[in-house]
């Protein structure tokens, strides 16, 4: 009789644990609420695209540790409390082992609240607002360069090019506004005078008033910080205006392929900064084979939001490889002290997890095509200042 009543338990035990398969996984599980639809579904399903190419090919090499690596997406439908809310279930109900990312400065301010304080170690593959890094976090790690450096060299070029006036429009948001904060501070190093640093609501701007009054300034040179959506409605506002700087660059969207497909000829002459740019004259290790997968994978041609979600999984992997085990503490300790190259470029952060190895380049929309203008050594192209209305 006690034979039969343990073998019960054993088979109520499986069935179970079959029923249950949370409380008898072996795989390594890693958790992510990212941005699929949205404000921010363009880049957030680069990023995701990345880490799910990453769990595809890490998982053909063997796992790691001798472990399946499963992801568990959740869609934060671009709300930060949505993505709050998600990843404390991931962390206390789903009792994953790690996560990834989410997209965006202020989502990724608001999630930060609850990895840290249950320790998990996060690489940032969306974000770069310096403010992020500014609370004393010890588990925090960025891909980025910050976004106060986005438009050096952007501003390097139009000073060496000989214009002086500049007008900043900005989001009233923390990745713009860091991101406008940067150009002024920059501004002056270039020698170049900010007119005016003009900064409209989050999701309200006045566009037509915006490009009058800008207008009225008359700059050399302009910056949009924002969204895609608000790029392209300023750009609207600005033909209809029959408006544009000489020199004119933007946040995010530029960097995408629709970019050009969208505004046809009206896109020529854009600038915008880039994290990384899915072009053979980036010299960083695997850059070439992940361009190659991306594209098999999803059909889509990668930009650097794709790059920094797959590189954001070597780190780990790297990290995870190191320790020899699934200890976050450990994991952490090691992504602190880690010097190396990713398909993003160098990866090395300071003592407040800020990344300081890794920097951005400028692009520029020529003939139909994003062009590298600045580093210099990754020049494919000189940059191009169209005379748009006479």
């Amino acid at each position: 009789m006690a034979i039969v009543k343990k073998l019960g338990i054993i088979s109520i035990t499986l069935i179970f644990l079959f029923l249950n398969p949370a409380r008898g996984f072996t795989d390594i599980r890693i958790g992510v609420a990212i941005s699929l639809t949205g404000k921010y579904e363009k880049p957030g399903n680069m990023v995701c695209l990345g880490y799910k190419l990453w769990e595809k090919e890490v998982n053909e090499r063997g796992g790691l540790l001798g472990e399946k690596v499963k992801l568990i997406i959740f869609d934060d439908e671009s709300d930060a409390e949505k993505s709050f809310s998600l990843y404390s279930k991931l962390i206390k109900e789903e009792k994953v082992d790690l996560v990834l990312s989410p997209y965006s400065s202020s989502i990724t301010y608001k999630v930060s609240r609850v990895t840290e304080r249950y320790h998990y170690p996060m690489l940032v593959a969306g974000a770069s607002d310096p403010h992020i890094w500014l609370r004393g976090y010890k588990y925090l790690f960025g891909m980025y360069a910050l976004a106060d450096r986005y438009f050096m060299g952007f501003l390097d070029i139009v000073a060496e090019y000989g214009f002086q006036k500049l007008v900043v429009v900005t989001e009233k948001d923390r990745f713009p506004l860091s991101a406008a904060e940067g150009i002024e501070k920059w501004s002056e190093k270039f020698g170049l005078r900010v007119l005016d640093t003009i900064v409209y609501p989050k999701g309200r701007p006045d566009f037509v008033s915006i490009v009058a009054k800008i207008k009225k300034l008359a700059p050399d040179a302009m910056v949009l910080c924002a969204y895609p959506d608000d790029v392209y409605a300023l750009m609207d506002s600005m033909k209809r205006a029959k408006y544009r700087p000489r020199a004119f660059g933007a946040t995010i969207a530029p960097t995408f392929k629709d970019f050009g497909l969208r505004l046809g000829k009206d896109a020529e002459g854009v600038f915008g900064p880039s994290q990384w740019e899915a072009n053979t004259r980036i010299p960083f290790p695997g850059t070439k084979k992940f361009i190659k997968s991306f594209k098999e994978f999803t059909k889509l041609t990668p930009t650097y939001h794709a790059a920094s979600g797959y590189a954001a999984c070597e780190i780990l992997e790297k990290s995870i490889n190191k320790v020899g085990a699934k200890d976050r503490e450990k994991i952490a300790s090691a992504i602190r002290q880690m010097d190396t190259y990713t398909v993003l470029g160098r990866f090395r952060v300071d003592d407040r997890g800020i990344q300081v190895g890794h920097n951005p380049i400028t692009i520029q929309w020529q003939n139909g095509k994003r062009e590298i203008i600045w580093p210099r050594r990754m020049q494919t192209a000189n940059p191009i200042f169209p005379v748009w209305y006479k």
